[in-house]
């Protein structure tokens, strides 16, 4: 994902003009004294500048900025002096600390001092004041990264970090192992891990690096770039809404050029500003992708630095000593059809419907609200990041994951696509917000306007197919149906722009035939397929299966040589609460044909008593199928509110809808989706296998029910009253096949 990473860092800072006043952040290196603080900055800088003694060599902060001209500045008694020579140089030998300074700042050409400006920091764990002034400067860090010594967190280390989780960062944390005396102990990295997320709850990932080592040191570089952009884009998020409102004064000024050179320019430049803004937000889009990118580099890149067991565990397939019962009785099944002396008797329908019973797999269904973290689940079996998670409603269509020997994604188009912008109750006109985003967002992108061969448009229940080009004026007509402002003031009617009005708004009386359905045929009928190890191929499937494009998508079909899907196919399911009411059917009826469902809930929406009723209804649609609750950001809470959370549920989500008794008594596992898909999870580990106990109990009642309809027939046609003048060769074949299904039920059932 080298590549991609790249190509989207270029492609965001030349987004960041748009802001300007955006000032490069201030990022800390910072941890134990001797961690190797001072070499990473050096590598870092491309320079070394910084002392990197064995003793303790950084006593005081030292500030980096960039510079065409390099030049140096200490501060002594609130009084910049700048440094001529050596002199800097000097001033880090020297060890008199009645006489250090109390910062230093130095200005470089630095590559990496383009994006952002670091500070080194003396070490902590030397003395009280020094951990004082290192605690002073990181309470005003964009972002930390804290480096710790091979051996990981030891106690001054957990004593100072405690201290600063109590007293707050303003920006973000990161951990990291320095490996550069050689590979470290797994079990140190692990350890650490467990530490850190006691004192910094979702946000204690530990990767390892060598601060000696180009590799590593590119890789650092890659992820603050990421994080350093990950604030602009968020910062820009505001700025391209006010560029995208001044679009239609602008397209409107272009119209009133007369000069059709002086024309084309200004609607060039129109081009050219919707083009920085679409931009801008597919940088927003592909956010979550090259995070999750990052994390993969890191994480292989942790796993070459390490001796002993690995960080993150993954759960591998059972060896068996033979084949399995389902295996077994295929393998009858195929030998029954083709047996010449019985194939006048077989009974060629009930034979097929068994094997291809046999031939489906184990359906685990992920479901629940969304932000719940069941993507982050799924891309935990995968080991990657391959799914789009996000804090927000991501999935929109069932994702199915398959075991396969390539990691490939197949998307399958909805052949019409319908939106309801307006719905009537009684008598009364209900705007819908999310579906006239929808809407707008589809005709705002190119490559979807593409795919949509007619649009038709539903008035007093009759659809009529109508141009594309004026389905804008359509949703401007809706808007005055609705008395909404679009909020575009006097430009109402003149371009389409989602109004504003907050998801539930109030009734209202229609001013005459409302537009209450938007329908788009899809040109597309053939399916995509994406090769996800190649990086373009990856971004454009997650660009296809992200909204506003996922609102187009029928189903995707994954396969991915991950050994945890040998257990079942796993389908995601679009969130439960889901604003958009075709989600939440689609959710409701992929849960119907499911054998597992496993339903998800965030830890601390459960602590604050929010256990949402969609999670309750699962029973409705899945009366017959097993159901777990999985109690997701289990690391964010303590372990005594883990015990609260599954109470909770077995008390509120086990009663029967009409009936005070719990039954059943429901199943409750508390993980960290995020840790299992970094780190290793326990809770994870219990989950798991307790699903592929479940799956192997699904496994054997599909397997034994075939098993005992094939045994009625097979005795059907040997016993008395069977076929009359059967040749002894069939009978005698029917009774071994017979047999065999007996003895089969016997060994397994």
């Amino acid at each position: 994902m080298n590549n991609t990473v790249a190509e989207y860092i270029s492609r965001v800072r030349d987004l960041c003009a748009l802001d300007p006043e955006r000032k490069n952040p201030v990022i800390f290196i910072a941890g134990p004294v001797n961690s190797g603080k001072s070499t990473l900055v050096n590598n870092l800088l491309e320079q070394r500048i910084c002392p990197d003694d064995a003793s303790p060599s950084t006593l005081f902060p030292v500030y980096f900025g960039y510079s065409e001209t390099p030049s140096a500045f200490k501060t002594a008694g609130g009084r910049a002096i700048r440094l001529h020579g050596r002199e800097l140089r000097e001033i880090f030998r020297n060890r008199r600390r009645s006489s250090l300074p109390e910062r230093a700042d130095v200005f470089l050409p630095s590559g990496i001092l383009r994006w952002c400006s670091l500070a080194d920091t003396p070490g902590t764990g030397l003395s009280g004041d020094v951990d004082d002034l290192v605690m002073n400067c990181l309470s005003r860090a964009d972002g930390i990264v804290f480096l710790f010594h091979q051996r990981g967190i030891d106690a001054a280390a957990h004593s100072f970090l405690t201290r600063l989780a109590a007293a707050g960062t303003r920006g973000w944390i990161s951990f990291w192992i320095n490996a550069n005396l050689g590979l470290i102990d797994g079990t140190s990295l692990t350890e650490t891990g467990r530490v850190l997320r006691t004192i910094f709850p979702g946000q204690a990932e530990v990767h390892a690096i060598n601060a000696k080592d180009p590799h590593s040191i590119g890789l650092l570089s890659l992820y603050l770039q990421v994080r350093v952009l990950e604030s602009a884009v968020r910062g820009i998020e505001a700025g391209l809404s006010r560029r995208d409102r001044l679009i239609p004064s602008l397209v409107e000024r272009a119209s009133l050029v007369k000069d059709d050179d002086r024309f084309l320019i200004k609607f060039w430049e129109v081009l050219d500003e919707a083009g920085t803004i679409n931009a801008g937000r597919q940088a927003i889009r592909d956010l979550p992708l090259i995070r999750g990118s990052i994390a993969g580099m890191l994480r292989a890149n942790t796993l070459s630095l390490t001796a002993g067991p690995a960080a993150a565990a993954v759960l591998h397939k059972e060896s068996r000593t033979g084949p399995g019962p389902g295996e077994r009785l295929a393998s009858l099944i195929g030998q029954i059809r083709s047996d010449r002396d019985l194939a006048r008797y077989v009974d060629g329908d009930l034979l097929k419907k068994a094997a291809d019973r046999l031939g489906e797999k184990c359906r685990v269904i992920v479901a629940g609200p969304f932000s719940t973290g069941k993507t982050t689940f799924l891309n935990a079996l995968l080991g990657e990041t391959l799914l789009p998670a996000e804090d927000r409603a991501t999935t929109s269509c069932a994702v199915r994951l398959g075991y396969g020997p390539e990691k490939l994604a197949a998307v399958e188009f909805l052949y019409r696509a319908e939106f309801y912008p307006v719905n009537f109750r009684d008598g009364k006109l209900i705007p819908d917000r999310q579906e006239m985003l929808a809407i707008t967002q589809i005709l705002d992108s190119p490559p979807l306007r593409e795919l949509v061969s007619e649009c038709r448009v539903c008035r007093d229940g009759l659809y009529k197919s109508v141009p594309l080009s004026d389905l804008g004026d359509i949703l401007d007509e809706i808007f005055r149906c609705c008395g909404m402002d679009s909020g575009l003031g006097g430009h109402l009617g003149k371009t389409r722009r989602v109004p504003l009005f907050p998801r539930r708004a109030a009734a209202l009386s229609p001013a005459g035939p409302a537009v209450t359905g938007v329908s788009f045929t899809l040109a597309r009928r053939d399916r995509m397929v994406f090769r996800l190890d190649d990086d373009r191929r990856r971004l454009e499937f997650y660009r296809v299966i992200s909204p506003p494009g996922s609102y187009l998508v029928d189903s995707v079909t994954i396969s991915y040589p991950s050994p945890n899907l040998s257990l079942a196919d796993f389908i995601d399911t679009p969130g439960l609460d889901s604003v958009h009411k075709r989600h939440q059917d689609r959710a409701a009826g992929i849960l119907a044909s499911a054998d597992l469902a496993l339903v998800f809930l965030h830890a601390r929406h459960v602590l604050a008593g929010s256990v949402p009723g969609q999670a309750g209804a699962v029973r409705k649609p899945a009366l017959n199928t097993p159901v777990i609750y999985v109690i997701n950001f289990a690391d964010t809470v303590s372990e005594t509110d883990r015990e609260k959370v599954s109470l909770y549920i077995r008390q509120k989500l086990g009663r029967d809808a009409g009936s005070k008794e719990i039954i059943p008594y429901p199943q409750v596992y508390t993980i960290s989706a995020l840790n299992a898909l970094h780190r290793g999870d326990e809770g994870f580990d219990r989950l798991m296998r307790r699903v592929r106990k479940k799956t192997w109990e699904t496994e054997a009642r599909k397997v034994n029910g075939a098993a005992g309809e094939i045994k009625a027939w097979m005795e059907k046609i040997t016993g008395p009253a069977g076929i009359k003048n059967m040749p002894e060769r069939a009978r005698q074949a029917a009774l071994y096949y017979l047999g065999e299904i007996e003895r089969l039920q016997k060994t397994y059932f």
